[in-house]
């Protein structure tokens, strides 16, 4: 397909997927999306100058499904959050700033510096987000060669955990998808955080959770690692 009518299709595309309302194009709007992320791959640019030239017909619903979907397709092509107008600009703010099913784990595209997210992240009252808005946002930072910075913001996340429940929550989100991933230092400090917080350590399941840590870091360190200087930081001893 020539890239003059990749463009013509992505436009339909578009309209389908952040435009239009009708039942029929609500049911179809992911794998639409889908399709336009793939389409785009070989024409983004080209497709982005359409925009800048074309603005009123590159709007956005007011339906929040449509702007979740434009949000879903800016974290994957930030060139589509620069090229838009002001106006679709704001409406995308404001969803990120509401954190609309996550909203705001995923709104990279809106920072130079990405690492400046990870920060806003940390200090923001937001809510967790689901399994796989993590993993997209882990496999976007690995991307970037931002594998210890991710690292460090997941174990941070969990030792700002504030209740046992969030501990739990955070535990199986941020820790023990990633925990190989882990690099020796961020290990240790892991467990020097877990044995500061008590709603990490002090949990009905931190035994259970602390030997899966306590396995990786033997694995890693051998029996040359000293668990003795951590009191709180309690798993089963059989392992070392």
């Amino acid at each position: 397909m020539k890239d003059a009518k990749k463009i013509q299709t992505a436009k339909s595309l578009w309209k389908f997927v952040f435009i239009r309302e009708d039942d029929i194009f609500k049911k179809h709007r992911s794998i639409n999306r889908r399709a336009l992320q793939i389409l785009l791959s070989s024409i983004v640019d080209s497709f982005c100058t359409e925009i800048r030239n074309n603005p009123l017909y590159f709007s956005v619903s007011g339906e929040m499904e449509c702007r979740l979907q434009l949000i879903g397709l800016m974290c994957r092509y930030k060139e589509i959050y620069l090229a838009v107008s002001d106006d679709v600009k704001r409406i995308t703010e404001a969803v990120v700033k509401s954190n609309e099913k996550g909203a705001m784990w995923v709104s990279w595209f809106m920072y130079d510096d990405e690492r400046d997210l990870l920060q806003k992240l940390l200090v923001a009252d937001v809510e967790d987000p689901n399994y796989e808005t993590i993993n997209i946002l882990y496999n976007r930072y690995c991307s970037l060669g931002l594998d210890e910075e991710i690292n460090d913001f997941f174990i941070e996340r969990f030792y700002r955990s504030s209740s046992f429940d969030i501990a739990d929550l955070r535990y199986g989100l941020f820790i023990k998808p990633y925990l190989k991933f882990f690099k020796e230092r961020q290990l240790e400090d892991l467990i020097e955080k877990i044995n500061l917080n008590s709603q990490c350590n002090g949990r009905r399941a931190a035994r259970i959770s602390n030997s899966e840590i306590a396995k990786e870091v033997v694995n890693r360190f051998g029996s040359k690692f000293d668990f003795s200087k951590y009191e709180f930081f309690l798993f089963d001893n059989s392992i070392i």
